[in-house]
C-alpha cells in the first residue's frame, strides 16, 4: 500500500480538481469507512486548497490544486491524525483503493511497540513510519517490491533541524546502535514536530554508489505519516 498518492489528467484550464474517495480505519482495502472524518488539503506554500468531511460511507470530495504536488491530512474523533502526500493532474481524479485511510490508535501503538530499543520512542511529536522497498519497476503492485536493507532514514524541518531515523534488525528486534533498514524494511523516526519535512531515504544503490530519495510531507501535531512503502529506485 503505497503513502503516495500520484494521478495524471488533461484539462490544462483548471486550477483545482475534486479529489473523491473513500476514508478507511486501517491501511488496506480491508479497513472500514470512517464517517465524520476531516480532510484538509494544502500546497506546497503551505495554503490549504480545500476542506471536507467525509459522509455516514466514509466518502468525500476535497479540492487539490491542479497539476501539482497536494499534501493531505486526515484527522477524526479517537483516531490518530494522518497525512499524506501526492501529486494531482488536471482532472477530477479518485483515490486508489485503500488510501487514504486514517490511523488508530491500537494501530500505531502496534507497530511502534517493537522499537524498544529507540531512544526517542516515546518523544512528543509526529511519528514517521513505514517499509523501504526498491522499486526495480518489475511490478506496479507495491507489495510486490522486494524490502530494502541498508536504507538510512532521516528527517528535516524547514528550519534544518534533522531527526534519525529507528530501525529493527534482520530479524525484526530492537536493536540499539542499528543505523539503517534490516531485511524487513522497517523503519521510524519519533518527537517530529508539526509542519513541512523532508522525509530522506539514502542506500547504495544498483551502481554501487550511494543515493538520496527525498519525499515531502506536512506532519500533523501528534500525529502520524505513514510511508508504507517508501519505493526508492534501485
Amino acid at each position: 500500500m503505497s503513502g503516495l498518492l500520484f494521478f495524471l489528467g488533461c484539462d490544462v484550464e483548471a486550477t483545482t480538481v475534486l479529489f473523491s474517495g473513500v476514508v478507511l480505519d486501517d491501511p488496506s482495502e480491508d479497513g472500514s469507512p470512517v464517517s465524520g472524518a476531516t480532510l484538509s488539503t494544502q500546497n506546497r506554500d503551505g495554503d490549504v486548497v480545500g476542506t471536507a468531511t467525509t459522509d455516514s460511507a466514509g466518502a468525500f470530495d476535497v479540492e487539490v490544486g491542479a497539476g501539482a504536488s497536494f499534501f493531505l491530512g486526515v484527522a477524526a474523533d479517537g483516531y490518530v491524525p494522518t497525512a499524506f502526500s501526492g501529486v494531482a493532474g488536471l482532472e477530477d481524479f479518485e483515490s486508489e483503493p485503500g488510501l487514504p485511510w486514517v490511523a488508530t490508535t491500537e494501530w500505531l501503538a502496534e507497530v511502534t511497540a517493537p522499537f524498544t530499543e529507540c531512544e526517542t520512542r516515546g518523544d512528543v511529536g509526529a511519528v514517521i513510519f513505514g517499509e523501504a522497498r526498491a522499486d526495480a519497476g518489475l511490478s506496479t503492485d507495491p507489495n510486490q517490491w522486494p524490502k530494502f536493507p541498508g536504507v538510512e532514514v532521516g528527517v528535516i524541518a524547514g528550519d534544518g533541524t534533522t531527526w534519525s531515523g529507528c530501525y529493527l534488525d534482520d530479524a525484526g528486534v530492537s536493536t540499539a546502535g542499528l543505523s539503517s533498514t534490516g531485511e524487513t524494511g522497517v523503519f521510524a523516526v519519533f518527537g517530529v514536530p508539526e509542519g513541512a519535512i523532508n522525509v530522506t531515504f539514502t542506500a547504495v544503490r544498483g551502481n554501487g554508489e550511494a543515493g538520496t530519495d527525498v519525499y515531502e510531507y506536512i506532519a500533523p501535531e501528534g500525529g502520524l505519516v505513514p510511508i508504507l512503502p517508501a519505493g526508492l529506485a534501485i
